[in-house]
């Protein structure tokens, strides 16, 4: 996204792809979008639980806040079999390694990794279809994650759904094959292709979610 009467770009990044939480990185014209990622002060840490531990998404989530640490500092939490990877703000990863030891009353073992080296969790993908009466983001966020519209647009308004990792808020918007949609707290889902009109005019669409 290139900033408005100004010189430089402004891109929301959260350590990789589809990121739900992030931040917005502000740079210049001589600097490439890959350039800034690179240089984002976000850090991951690593959470190792016991083989034999199941922890949530809601285990680790609740004994971070337990350090009386602001929810703006941490990002997405990705669980996987080993344990969890948590993305975090840069200036606050030392106190969390320092403090964080407990999840769920289960034991942990914190680690620093690079964030290249981000686990991700096995996530299953549903294909769908469906048809909308125009490629308008509020009808195919509607459609896509089974929303009434009036609450798609809502969500648009407050800033909660995402095209392609930017926060959109305009309903209107046209949405495109290719397109990533993510309405935070909901899922996340792929615009494959649009093809075809049935008699009443509505558009056929073919999407990809994840469950």
């Amino acid at each position: 996204m290139r900033l408005a009467g100004a010189t430089g770009h402004a891109l929301f990044w959260g350590g990789y792809e589809d990121a739900e939480r992030g931040i917005y990185l502000f740079y210049p014209d001589y600097m490439d979008a890959e350039s800034a990622k690179l240089s984002a002060p976000l850090a991951l840490l690593r959470a190792r639980k016991r083989r034999e531990d199941t922890l949530t998404h809601r285990d680790y989530l609740g004994s971070l806040m337990g350090l009386q640490i602001d929810r703006s500092v941490v990002g997405d939490i990705l669980v996987h079999e080993e344990g969890a990877d948590i993305i975090v703000l840069e200036d606050m990863a030392e106190f969390i390694l320092m403090h964080f030891a407990k999840a769920g009353r289960k034991q942990l073992s914190l680690t620093r990794e690079d964030l290249s080296d981000l686990k991700h969790a096995a996530v299953e993908e549903k294909r769908g279809t469906g048809s909308v009466a125009s490629p308008r983001l509020d009808s195919v966020a509607a459609l896509i994650f089974g929303l009434p519209r009036k609450d798609a647009q809502a969500r648009i308004e407050k800033g909660l759904v995402f095209v392609n990792n930017t926060p959109c808020m305009k309903p209107e918007h046209q949405i495109t094959e290719g397109d990533r949609l993510t309405v935070r707290g909901v899922g996340r889902a792929r615009v494959e292709a649009f093809g075809g009109t049935s008699r009443k005019g509505r558009i056929f669409l073919e999407y990809v979610r994840n469950a």
